[in-house]
């Protein structure tokens, strides 16, 4: 699947964020389909993911849906008309998350961003200043926005021989809609293991073990 084959990277949320919006694409030169991601974040570090993937006829496929706020995060997926709600994993990697004060190139932590990868240099990409990083294994560049909060504005990854490229749309700062952090009324609440057996389901694959839920 398309989707799968993206290797997606986030820039974390964390107190003080800058407040924003960003619209992304993914998309692989001449093969149909396509993601479209809406990344909302707040100015308290609560952040919202959407992410709208098509199909090869330009068809709207399916919408999830992750709000991380307080602590938690809740995920919904349209296909399943299912939502669930779990402890937030992002507390536990604030340190490593690349940070705006040293334009993108080091972690909170002081860090490489991420492991493997060497700084290419500093590039201008849609009007933002950007720190590009190359890593060789996998085949992977991206580009942090220090202007949004070390957004990802661009990303390309080789992928069975094709690039699969991520671009940003648009970008609006300051405090995101509302409406990005809610879910949909009347979705089932489940738990997480039971989310994930319903999207396994889905896509005709086994659910995956049962584990004990936080």
């Amino acid at each position: 699947k398309f989707a799968a084959a993206c290797f997606v990277l986030f820039s974390l949320s964390a107190a003080a964020e800058v407040a924003r919006t960003v619209v992304t694409v993914d998309e692989t030169p001449g093969v149909p389909g396509k993601i479209r991601t809406v990344r909302a974040v707040r100015s308290d570090g609560s952040s919202s993911r959407t992410v709208y993937t098509f199909d090869a006829g330009g068809n709207l496929e399916s919408v999830q849906r992750y709000v991380d706020a307080d602590g938690w995060r809740t995920m919904s997926d349209n296909t399943i008309k299912s939502k669930s709600t779990s402890k937030s994993q992002y507390p536990r990697v604030f340190a490593i998350r690349p940070i705006p004060e040293t334009g993108c190139e080091t972690t909170q932590a002081g860090g490489p961003v991420v492991i493997g990868a060497s700084l290419v240099g500093r590039e201008t990409v849609d009007g933002y200043d950007t720190a590009h990083f190359r890593t060789q294994d996998p085949a992977l560049e991206f580009w942090y926005a220090p202007a949004l909060g070390c957004e990802i504005v661009r990303q390309v990854v080789h992928h069975n021989g094709r690039p699969i490229i991520r671009r940003m749309e648009r970008a609006t700062l300051g405090e995101p809609e509302a409406t990005w952090f809610e879910t949909q009324a009347g979705y089932d609440e489940v738990p997480p293991s039971e989310f994930a057996a319903r999207l396994a389901r889905r896509a005709g694959i086994k659910a995956p073990t049962a584990r004990h839920e936080e």
